[in-house]
């Protein structure tokens, strides 16, 4: 605007100028030529006359060019904004009828059309709305279904972003109940365009992917992988992925996603260790008691002379073995029938599907070449692949470490009940105390650590190992008894079934990792978490503290109301009467409410891989910049502030507050002054600004960053 009243200036000036100009030249030419002459003499002998004429004409322009571009331009400009604000943000919205007449008349003329468009989209509404009510009740139903699941069910696509998930997986995944909203039960968010990865090992899913899309390639139509992992706090967790396909109609038998069926089996897994422990109990004690009975048996047999007491005392020792023998096994029986202890259930895969993962890993992680020698491919082995993948890769590590192995082979057989497979190489045989210290030390495969050795591996798959060599040709190799399995029915390869997901038609399927950098992505298709704070005060420097923190998240152009951080804070110190009145948080709502060390960490983490957005946020970020050293956790990501993208949006518009642009915008205010609520009413907002920043030409983040400090309030500091 100022570019436009300079312009507007020199172009008055430069016409009375050019007026006055004229006005001599007129005067000079109608004059005889004796009077000609005074007046050019009048002229030069008047300077400061003339000075003082221009520096009139130069006061009086710029009037009338301040007086134009406020009557004109700049109504001009507003009526241009706010018809934008009425195509793409507001369609409630009507211009202001001001200025001159042929303006109002234009104004009218706007809120016309405006009307006739506000008809128009709520008959397209109206329509839609009928048009999508049954597949909105179906929706509903299958929503419902889905809440009701007994297991804990998560989608997400084939880059781990989450979809889809129950109110099951929630409180599995984070270990909160449905209604916790506390510091401690958002410390690992579960949330639609989330990482799963934050929850689960990013290689435990990767393996089952791998698997599944190999046995897809083997003409298997609907494989099931089965996995075991632990989450944080050591919970074990058993999951069956199966991959969504068909929902990118360019590639209909590609892989868009995957199904996550989790439940925990750490009970199980506690009552399969007692079983085994029972067990093993029974066998000592049927052993020590069988053996005192063998030999009080054989006394008595071989000595068929002994006196009567000596008979009486070896009868004796039988009959307590006997009973001791009985009361053992009745025991057992008990303990077996009452603890409901169930069996591990390992996954059934065929051994040449087994060894090629094998290969595949220890190529990828161990840098040792990995050959196959002839398999037979009926063989079905009972197996965790990913944990025996683990501790198979650990030995070709130690082989390749500490015996330079170049090179293995793997080879299976069945034998018995048994496959036996094989992990061969040539050359340094291994000492028997080497190979035993091998099965009792920690699983370490490339960067990857586990707290599980190969004993436990094995004892968990009922198997045994051992070490071997052919002094003939050379070979050494560990033999891993597996426990063989029946084959499992593939389903046979046939006309294709679109898989579809069952509870939402998510716009994320076919959304891919941040490949782009963030800066570079467009605002739609960024994740943003949208917060508020309230305090003790409006001074950050001075020792005011934060009350209350209050957050909603956007992903893929939807506000997930379902989704909010709300959050009350001890600040530790007296909260003044002011600042109640305005927010209402009265001191004894406080009282035993974590402190800021406590709920920033949860925050933060209620954060991540998302843009912060907020109203005048340099004032929310100067409390969280000064809690950085005590809480250790910074918030060093973009942000971006409503009140600038407003000021950019309306640069003729003074009034940039919430409230004020929640009436522009038309979004209700539910709960000012409340943390949550605020961050509500600017999620809001902030959704209605994505369109009319791309109509200005700013689609990227880079370009509203660069746009917002532009303005002259992104100069405010605190």
């Amino acid at each position: 605007m100022k570019a436009r009243f300079l312009a507007t200036w020199l172009a008055c000036y430069a016409l009375c100028l050019g007026s006055v100009a004229g006005v001599l030249l007129a005067l000079h030419e109608a004059l005889p030529s004796p009077q000609q002459q005074d007046l050019i003499e009048a002229l030069s002998s008047g300077t400061n006359f003339l000075f003082w004429i221009a520096l009139i004409i130069l006061a009086t322009t710029g009037f009338l060019a301040s007086w134009i571009v406020d009557r004109y331009f700049r109504s001009v400009r507003a009526l241009s904004d706010s018809t934008r604000l009425i195509a793409a943000g507001n369609p409630s919205y009507r211009a202001a009828t001001e200025g001159p007449a042929e303006l109002r008349k234009l104004a009218e003329s706007i809120n016309l059309l405006a009307a006739r468009h506000e008809a128009s989209l709520r008959d397209d509404a109206e329509r839609v709305a009928i048009a999508r009510a049954d597949l909105e009740a179906e929706k509903i139903r299958l929503a419902t279904l889905m809440a009701e699941l007994a297991e804990s069910v998560v989608v997400c696509n084939m880059d781990g972003r989450i979809l889809l998930y129950n109110e099951r997986a929630r409180a599995l995944l984070t270990g909160a109940n449905g209604g916790d909203r506390s510091a401690a039960a958002v410390q690992a968010p579960l949330g639609l365009g989330r990482s799963l990865f934050a929850l689960i090992d990013r290689d435990i899913i990767s393996h089952a992917l791998d698997q599944l899309q190999f046995r897809r390639s083997r003409g298997e139509h609907q494989p099931v992988s089965v996995l075991l992992t632990t989450i944080r706090g050591g919970q074990l967790l058993r999951g069956r992925a199966a991959l969504v396909t068909g929902v990118d109609g360019s590639a209909p038998h590609a892989p868009a996603g995957f199904v996550l069926v989790l439940e925990d089996v750490g009970q199980e897994a506690e009552m399969e260790d007692r079983r085994e422990r029972l067990q093993q109990r029974v066998i000592e004690g049927s052993r020590s008691a069988l053996a005192n009975i063998r030999a009080a048996a054989e006394n008595l047999v071989n000595y068929p002379e002994l006196d009567a007491a000596r008979r009486h005392e070896f009868t004796s020792i039988i009959t307590e073995e006997a009973e001791k023998l009985t009361r053992e096994l009745d025991d057992a029986s008990r303990q077996h029938a009452g603890g409901e202890v169930s069996q591990w259930s390992p996954e059934q895969m065929r051994a040449v599907d087994l060894i090629s993962l094998l290969r595949r890993r220890i190529e990828s992680l161990v840098g040792v070449p990995a050959g196959a020698e002839n398999t037979d491919a009926t063989l079905w082995v009972s197996v965790d692949s990913y944990s025996m993948a683990q501790v198979v890769s650990h030995l070709a590590r130690r082989l390749k470490d500490e015996l330079s192995v170049a090179e293995l082979r793997f080879r299976v057989a069945a034998a018995g009940g048994n496959a036996h497979l094989d992990l061969v190489w040539t050359g340094a045989r291994i000492p028997s105390a080497t190979a035993l210290a091998w099965e009792n030390e920690p699983v370490r495969a490339g960067a990857d650590s586990a707290p599980l050795t190969l004993r436990n591996v094995l004892r968990r798959h009922r198997a045994v190992a051992w070490h071997e060599n052919d002094r003939n040709s050379a070979c050494s190799w560990f033999r891993i008894a597996l426990p063989l399995a029946a084959p499992a029915k593939a389903h046979p390869a046939g006309p294709h079934r679109e898989s579809r997901p069952v509870y939402y038609d998510f716009d994320l399927f076919s959304q891919t990792g941040p490949g782009t950098r963030l800066a570079e992505r467009n605002l739609k298709d960024i994740a943003y978490t949208v917060f508020d704070t309230e305090t003790t005060g409006l001074e950050p420097s001075a020792g005011d503290e934060i009350v209350s923190i209050g957050a909603v998240r956007i992903v893929n152009g939807r506000l997930l109301a379902s989704e909010l951080f709300e959050q009350l804070v001890d600040p530790r110190r007296a909260v003044p009467a002011s600042s109640v009145r305005i927010h209402g948080i009265r001191p004894e709502m406080l009282e035993g409410q974590p402190t800021i060390a406590t709920a920033l960490p949860a925050f933060h983490k209620f954060c991540e891989d998302t843009v912060l957005v907020g109203h005048n946020v340099a004032f929310d970020m100067r409390f969280l910049e000064l809690k950085q050293a005590e809480t250790g956790v910074s918030f060093s990501g973009p942000v971006l502030d409503t009140m600038l993208l407003s000021a950019v949006l309306h640069r003729d518009t003074e009034n940039h507050s919430l409230e004020a642009l929640a009436e522009r915008y038309g979004v209700d205010v539910v709960g000012r002054h409340t943390a949550v609520g605020d961050a509500i009413v600017t999620a809001e907002i902030f959704l209605k600004m994505i369109p009319l920043l791309a109509e200005r030409g700013i689609v990227t983040l880079l370009q509203a960053r660069a746009a917002s400090q532009e303005t002259v309030h992104a100069r405010v500091r605190y």
